[in-house]
């Protein structure tokens, strides 16, 4: 009688390092589209928005800004609740893997979101690049309370950033796991993949994914509508508020939709194929095509959920 090698040494390389792949993937573009940003915009002058502000103490800029503080505070509120939740979420599916495998992803799921939410507390490269010209004559003149916003405000972003990003590596560690590294753990034990739940998973996971990085795209709009408060619209320091707020909220709406494609379609294939290998040919859901392509169209709503949700403010404005 010889003893069983262990499956997570033996038969989990490929699923593990795929794991890895979108991990690294995930964070490689996030850092390196945070990195061409800065690039991009360096040449924004730091005396952007000389003379074009009204007095710092203009009633009416003092009104207008009050509500685009409450405004942005309540983007904010449901930004946290979309990033914890989507990181509970993403945990109570690593939790339906068999015992061994589960501690040990949920083991790498801490230490990857507490790296990741540690590197995005230093680094808010939207609020770097708009700190000087934008940031600091508008929000900077505010204190409430004796309390700086613009200072009170950085605090904030921090911690968004640092939730949004655990959430994010979270969600794509739980997407890897339902996908291959669970499923093929199964094929191991000798039991057959439980495609129904797993599909079902990788969706839900998917909406998560989409509901946080939606969530920081309004956060953002808000941010940058608040530096125009008080500002009438047709004036120079409206105008190009709005065209720099909406080209950034653009540009990180395509970012996040390229973070759902390559976290969620190289799943949905990873775990077609282990279906295929299987049972020889892919195995039949019992759905109709019409149920079909509904949830495909789901599926592209949702990748495509935060570009679509950083058009709204180029169409209101």
């Amino acid at each position: 009688m010889t003893a069983s090698a262990d499956p997570s040494a033996s038969g989990l390389q490929r699923p593990v390092l795929f794991a890895a792949f979108l991990v690294g993937a995930e964070i490689l573009l996030i850092t390196g589209a945070a990195g061409f940003f800065r690039a991009m915009n360096a040449d924004i002058p730091d005396n952007l928005l000389d003379g074009l502000l009204p007095a710092p103490g203009d009633a009416t800029l003092r009104a207008e800004a009050l509500h685009a503080r409450l405004a942005w505070i309540a983007s904010v509120v449901v930004a946290l609740f979309a990033a914890v939740g989507a990181t509970l979420l993403a945990v109570t599916k690593i939790l339906k893997e068999a015992a061994p495998l589960r501690r040990r992803l949920l083991i790498a799921l801490v230490g990857l979101a507490f790296v990741t939410a540690l590197v995005a507390t230093l680094s808010d490269v939207s609020r770097e690049v708009l700190q000087v010209p934008i940031l600091e004559p508008t929000l900077g003149r505010w204190t409430v309370g004796g309390i700086a916003v613009a200072t009170t405000f950085a605090e904030i972003r921090q911690l968004v950033n640092a939730l949004f990003s655990a959430a994010t590596v979270a969600l794509v560690l739980a997407l890897a796991a339902r996908a291959g590294i669970g499923a093929t753990y199964e094929q191991i034990q000798g039991r057959a993949i439980s495609l129904q739940a797993r599909r079902a998973d990788l969706h839900e996971l998917l909406l998560a994914a989409a509901a946080v990085l939606v969530s920081i795209v309004i956060t953002m709009a808000a941010w940058l509508t608040w530096p125009t408060a008080g500002l009438a619209e047709d004036s120079a320091a409206f105008i190009t508020i709005t065209h720099l707020g909406q080209g950034i909220g653009l540009y990180w709406g395509i970012v996040f939709s390229l973070c759902l494609v390559l976290a969620y379609l190289p799943c949905v294939a990873y775990l077609k194929h282990l279906a295929a290998g299987e049972a020889g040919t892919p195995a039949a859901t019992g759905e109709s095509a019409a149920a079909r392509q509904v949830k495909l169209l789901k599926d592209v709503v949702a990748l495509l959920s935060p570009f679509l949700s950083a058009l709204v403010p180029v169409f209101l404005i």
